[in-house]
């Protein structure tokens, strides 16, 4: 006669105190997630002879809460003690429930190759097709880099737009279940608490009453020992630091990754994930070998989410790139100047932030207003300027450019969101910029080519080098660089004389200048162009400063007045020091005869204080532009001292 017995670790306590014979046999499922205290339990049992203990090291092991409790690895099992100590195992070598896409990278990367995929799991039948398209295959990493990670109200981070991609996901297999009605169950696993909340709030009871289309979103630790028919991973970290916490975790990422039976699909940052030095840089890397990796804008259902949940969020600064997906399927690439994305993110409206992008979206794809001249001429290069009213009083001021890619191509650069009296102002320090260029550069730019009423962008074979900056302006701008289109250092030159013409420095006159500098009766001195209260806080500040800012914000300009304002200090200070100096010694004198010693040491001291040289040092990484600010405070300094 046999008798089995069935219960958990902690309730097998009460085996303890029950008369019963004596057990042949203990059998442990899971051990690697109970710990030793618990396995302890039933091991313990009088005369137990033998015992079996099954489990994956690999996985999750038992959840602790306490940060103490985990660094003293209380939650360690007795099956992991064991296989560290080289304990004699049994190793179930065939799996039987992934794909055989599914399993390759855990069991290259936890494995050691040592798994074998079943029969049944390899043949064809196995391979289940719910979506159409390249990424909704069996195995995909889509890269989602539009994605921006936050905390919550209690500092739990979410990722919104993968939340949006995962809810669209599960609408399009829902839509497609419906024709078949064949039992599908679908697992979304999320590493953070708050995105999966954020899920599931978005989600509702949508999917509730169908019995054979079932959902489950949770966090990891749920999913223990589980399988889905199709995973969906969000993996929630976007930062540029490569950030991504225990996400880095190796019995997480196993455990996540060997859910599925027929799909998985990961949803994840690129560019953070490469940077993270984890095991996910491994896993994208394999996607690429594997051409398992997919974009998500490729799809069409994906890329219009990504920009209905950016307009939602009003999170629109991020689609200011023309390789991004506002502009992905347009016929014109668009490039953006730094000067238009500090005039776009002041604008305070959302509304107005979509009006400019749908204009923008509209010139990418050809259109171009047939009623009012929208052309404006720069003086000096005679370069067609485009100027397109938005609203408001606004106008987006753009030129047509060339780059080279596998062709010389014609490409929209937007230079800024201007108020209509501003416009005149800019051109000319636009057209600065353009007495540099070439004749053939600039005959380039201008030609035109419709097809309908679309103007497209033309293109040229590579047949030859297409020099953009004059002789003369190159030697100055790179003296051992050649002055093709194409060279690395020419065009970090070229951006670097852009944003100096037009955002670095500003015209002052040399009335302004010896104003800005010989001013020393303790008043403030107005900054002769518009800066944020913040800007002028930082300009004035007299100690050590570390200032953060993103490219075309004025850091340059911020740094270059404090220079200036050195300068006026130091000018004040010497001035007032000689006045002062000259009245003690005319007083002294009146007084009493001052000695021949006397009067040649005070003589010495006050001209030693005439000659002191204020001593700055301004450092950059650039040489050009290190060159172009010592040229604009030499030139200032010859203000101060009367010159032109």
């Amino acid at each position: 006669m046999a008798s089995l017995v069935f219960c958990n670790a902690s309730t097998s306590y009460k085996l303890h105190s029950v008369d019963t014979k004596p057990f042949d046999l203990l059998v442990v499922d899971d051990a690697d997630k109970l710990k030793e205290c618990e396995a302890v339990i039933p091991l313990q049992l009088r005369g137990l002879r033998n015992a079996i203990l099954s489990g994956d090291e690999c996985q999750l092991s038992a959840t602790l809460k306490s940060r103490i409790s985990r660094v003293a690895r209380f939650g360690r099992s007795l099956f992991e003690r064991l296989v560290s100590f080289g304990h004699a195992n049994h190793l179930l070598n065939v799996q039987y429930r992934m794909h055989p896409s599914i399993s390759q990278f855990p069991n290259s990367i936890f494995y050691r190759k040592k798994i074998l995929d079943a029969p049944d799991v390899t043949r064809k039948a196995y391979e289940k097709i719910y979506l159409t398209g390249q990424c909704f295959g069996p195995y995909s990493f889509i890269n989602v880099p539009w994605g921006e990670e936050e905390l919550d109200n209690v500092g739990y981070r979410r990722n919104l737009v993968e939340v949006a991609l995962v809810l669209r996901l599960l609408e399009s297999l829902f839509k497609a279940w419906s024709a078949s009605k064949k039992k599908l169950s679908i697992g979304v696993i999320a590493p953070y608490a708050s995105q999966v909340l954020a899920i599931r709030d978005r989600l509702g009871q949508k999917y509730n009453n169908n019995a054979h289309f079932e959902v489950k979103v949770n966090v990891i630790d749920a999913f223990r020992g589980g399988e889905e028919d199709i995973v969906i991973i969000s993996t929630v970290r976007s930062n540029r630091a490569g950030s991504i916490g225990f996400l880095s975790s190796l019995h997480w990422t196993n455990v996540a990754l060997t859910r599925a039976r027929h799909c998985l699909w990961i949803l994840g940052n690129e560019q953070t994930l490469l940077a993270s030095n984890s095991i996910w840089e491994a896993l994208v890397l394999d996607a690429k070998d594997r051409q398992c990796f997919f974009h998500a804008d490729d799809d069409t259902d994906m890329r219009k989410t990504i920009l209905d949940v950016k307009k939602e969020l009003d999170q629109l600064d991020d689609l200011l790139n023309g390789d991004n997906i506002l502009f992905k399927e347009q016929r014109w690439k668009v490039v953006f100047s730094d000067n238009f994305r500090k005039s776009f993110r002041k604008l305070a409206s959302s509304c107005l932030r979509k009006y400019v992008l749908t204009l923008l979206v509209k010139l990418a794809s050809g259109w171009r207003p047939k009623r009012r001249n929208v052309e404006l001429v720069c003086e000096s290069s005679s370069q067609v300027v485009k100027q397109f009213k938005v609203v408001e009083g606004r106008y987006v001021v753009c030129t047509v450019e060339i780059q080279k890619e596998f062709f010389y191509t014609q490409v929209l650069k937007v230079w800024d969101l201007l108020p209509l009296e501003e416009v005149a102002g800019f051109l000319r320090r636009l057209d600065r910029i353009y007495l540099m260029y070439t004749d053939e550069f600039i005959s380039l730019c201008k030609e035109k080519y419709f097809e309908g009423d679309l103007e497209v962008p033309k293109s040229w074979k590579v047949h030859r080098d297409v020099v953009q900056y004059k002789k003369d302006v190159e030697s100055k701008l790179n003296h051992d660089s050649t002055s093709t289109l194409d060279n690395n250092g020419y065009v970090e030159n070229s951006r670097v004389s852009e944003s100096l013409l037009l955002m670095k420095f500003y015209s002052l006159s040399s009335g302004v200048v010896t104003h800005l500098l010989s001013d020393h009766h303790g008043e403030e001195v107005d900054i002769p162009f518009e800066v944020t209260n913040e800007e002028r806080e930082v300009i004035r500040f007299s100690k050590s400063s570390f200032i953060l800012g993103r490219s075309g914000t004025g850091k340059t300009t911020v740094l270059t007045m404090k220079l200036f304002q050195k300068e006026q200090q130091h000018h004040s200070s010497v001035q007032g020091f000689n006045v002062a100096a000259g009245k003690e010694v005319s007083q002294f004198a009146g007084e009493t005869r001052i000695s021949s010693y006397e009067d040649n040491e005070a003589s010495r001291c006050i001209g030693e204080t005439s000659r002191t040289t204020l001593r700055q040092l301004f450092v950059t990484v650039s040489p050009k532009l290190c060159y172009a600010v010592k040229k604009q405070v030499s030139q200032l300094q010859r203000f101060a001292c009367g010159g032109s």
